[in-house]
């Protein structure tokens, strides 16, 4: 009798609670994943989130003011553009500001289409 409620004690308790706490972790990591993944469709559905969707511009020198006004949609954070290059996506040019936010750090494109034909 002695020997069975020590195993219990010592094997059996911790099994179930690293069980426990190991359900929990999958649990939230789940979450987060989930919380990411909506929060990349909220960035898309947004102007600029996403290259269906340009911010139409009528020069490139107004394309880093207006990508910097943008907030993170993980913190509310301000961001920061760290560069903004022309890329042509499904046949048509664009041009592509990437932002990270100053708190979080979490990066993302924003993408802008120029109205004349001149990029």
């Amino acid at each position: 009798m002695y020997f069975v409620l020590l195993w219990i004690a010592v094997f059996a308790i911790p099994a179930l609670a690293y069980g426990y706490t190991a359900r929990r972790r999958r649990r939230a990591e789940r979450a987060k994943a989930l919380t990411q993944q909506r929060m990349r469709d909220l960035e898309a559905e947004q102007d600029g989130g996403s290259p269906v969707r340009p911010i139409i511009v009528a020069s490139t020198a107004v394309i880093e003011g207006r990508a910097a006004r943008f907030s993170c949609t993980a913190c509310g954070g301000e961001v920061a553009v760290a560069e903004h290059r022309a890329e042509v996506i499904s046949g048509v040019r664009m041009r592509v500001a990437r932002v990270s936010c100053r708190m979080c750090r979490l990066e993302r494109p924003v993408f802008f289409q120029l109205t004349d034909a001149t990029h």
